[in-house]
This record gives C-alpha cells, structure tokens and sequence, in this order.
C-alpha cells in the first residue's frame, strides 16, 4: 500500500509538471528537483526526498496534457512516484512508458489526500474508503516497459536474453566503457517475431565538461528491425543517469567509427 500525496484536477499540463523556464535541465538525475515547481508545498518534500518512493498521486482526465516535453515524466519518475488518473494524454503516457514511470488508467478513481491506496493488477482499492476500482490495463508489451524500469533496460534485456551469459555481458560493456570510453564488438538481437539478427554495435561515452559520462551514443549495423525500438537502446549500469543511443543504418558508420578497428568485446 502507498499513500496518496497529491490529488490533482483535470487537465494538468506538462508546464505544470514541470515548468518550461526549466527546460535547459534534460538529465533525469536533474529533473526532478523541479517537478511541480510552481507548487511549493509539494516541490519542497520532492526535493528534500521526504515523499517516500512508490507514493501516489492522483489525477482527473487528460494527466500530462500541452507539450511534449520527456521531463515531465523524467522529473515524477526520478522519485518513484506511482501515477493514477481517470485518463492520460498521449505523448505523456508514451514518455512515462519509454522512462518506466508507473502510470495507472483508472477512470473512476476517487481518493483524497492521506488515503492508503493498493494497485492491484486489476484495480485500485482504496482502503480508507473500502472502495475498489477498475483498471484500463495497458498492452502486454508497453505494461513490460514500465515493469523492466523503461524502455532502455528492457530494450536492453531483449539484446542480450537468449545469451545465457547475459549479465556477464552488459558487465563487460560496462566495465570496458567505464575504462576505454568505448565499446565495439557483435551481439545477437531478438526483434517482435522472435527471429534474431547479428548485429554490430559501437558504445561510445559522451562526457561533459567536467568529465562526467551523462550519455551514450550507439552506432548499430546490420539492426533492420531497431526502429521498432526507437532510439533507447541499454542501460549501462547505476552511475549513469540516463543513456541516449542514436542509430545508424549506414553500413559505412561502424567503418568510420575511431574505434571501430581497435577494440572488441
């Protein structure tokens, strides 16, 4: 059970989840801070982390509304917040999905502030209420997204699980970036039919001034299917924030790489 820390209306847009004069902040590790920044007596516990993780808001129709800015997911998702509302937009509930923020479609719900609410797979029960309702439940394969944690760990989980070493794998992609800055080798990647595919990939580290890994850049070869996955590719271990890969179709990108040549897995 988790308890419900803020009831919200109707139509709440994306600038009040996270207001635009905050939009030059993009690493979800950053975000947060500025969830709800026009709102002090809810931004304040966010960012004095007191609001626990897996606490609830809950929201009316049309959750996440206006623009479609990825950091009005990124600043709910960074403190685990559980998100139930009667509807949500589109493009939110997309982001929320692809950041593996736990959104819920119950389009009865009733509860107030201090309720104690248990998500089932089915419904919300409200146990101060004593009342129960249903869920929208999502599809099979976006409701794994979120349980994976986002579409980068999943997507990630998918590239290496028929390898039984699979683990060991992403460590040692890991390891090698953290140490080289880079990666280049051969994976096996399974798409929606089940088929797999060889594939060549290139992980290069991108820095910022001061030196901190913040992002990924992933060159893919031989990947024909990726587009059904988009551009979020792996999440390579707990001290990076967030990763963006960028595919590339171009047989000629791996050739081209500078480390295409030196270095694999």
């Amino acid at each position: 059970m988790a308890k419900v820390v803020r009831k919200l209306g109707d139509d709440i847009s994306t600038d009040i989840i996270y207001p635009g004069r905050f939009m030059a902040t993009v690493l979800p590790s950053e975000t947060p801070q500025f969830a709800f920044a026009d709102m002090p007596a809810f931004n304040t516990p966010l960012k004095a982390g007191s609001i626990p993780p897996g606490s609830v808001i809950v929201a009316g129709k049309n959750f996440g509304c206006g623009s479609s800015r990825e950091q009005a997911a990124s600043c709910l998702k960074g403190p685990e917040l559980v998100i139930i509302a009667r509807h949500f937009a589109r493009i939110f509930l997309q982001n929320s999905i692809n950041l593996g923020l736990r959104t819920v479609i119950c389009p009865d719900i009733e509860a107030n502030e201090g309720d104690e609410i248990e998500v089932q797979v089915d419904k919300v029960i409200n146990h101060s209420s004593e009342e129960s309702y249903p869920i929208v439940p999502l599809p099979q394969a976006r409701q794994a997204i979120i349980d994976a944690g986002g579409l980068i760990a999943y997507t990630g989980f998918l590239i290496w699980e028929s390898r039984q070493e699979s683990q060991e794998a992403l460590d040692g992609v890991v390891a090698h970036v953290h140490e080289h800055g880079f990666w280049h080798g051969e994976s096996t990647l399974r798409g929606r039919d089940g088929n797999t595919i060889p594939c060549q990939i290139t992980v290069t580290a991108v820095q910022d001034h001061a030196g901190r890994t913040t992002h990924f850049i992933g060159a893919f070869n031989g990947c024909g299917f990726l587009p059904q996955f988009r551009v979020r590719m792996l999440r390579l271990g707990e001290s990076f924030a967030f990763l963006e890969s960028v595919v590339k179709y171009e047989d000629s990108v791996i050739d081209k790489h500078p480390y295409a040549k030196s270095q694999t897995a």
